[in-house]
């Protein structure tokens, strides 16, 4: 399953209003796709896995969807399946920059992927 997450990663289109993405699998593999030269791949793998450490107490017990983490330069949209990968999107603060609708779809398509069917990015 994580080869079809793999690829459904890497072809996900970008959006606008995203400055990066990542992917955090259970066993604390990370990788990231970042168009913020301040944001390196390193620092972004390492933010995921904190940010998963977080949650995880802070959602103890609740069955929540979607995360959200709010920062002064901009917000961290994270999405779980089932299995424990997680997949984030680091927007700008410009809330009017952002696809909306394109994150929905994006969210959706990573959940959906537990079907084993890899939807294909527009």
């Amino acid at each position: 399953m994580s080869e079809l997450i793999n690829r459904w990663f890497s072809r996900a289109a970008r959006l606008q209003g995203a400055v990066a993405y990542g992917l955090r699998y259970p066993d604390m593999t990370a990788f990231s796709n970042t168009w913020e030269p301040r944001l390196t791949e390193a620092v972004l793998n390492q933010a995921w896995n904190r940010l998963m450490t977080i949650s995880t107490t802070a959602t103890q017990g609740e069955n929540t969807e979607t995360l959200r983490w709010s920062f002064n330069g901009g917000t961290v949209i994270g999405t779980a399946r089932t299995d424990g990968v997680t997949f984030f999107v680091v927007t700008s603060n410009r809330n009017e920059e952002l696809d909306q609708a394109g994150l929905n779809r994006l969210l959706s398509e990573f959940r959906a992927l537990r079907s084993g069917a890899v939807p294909t990015p527009n």
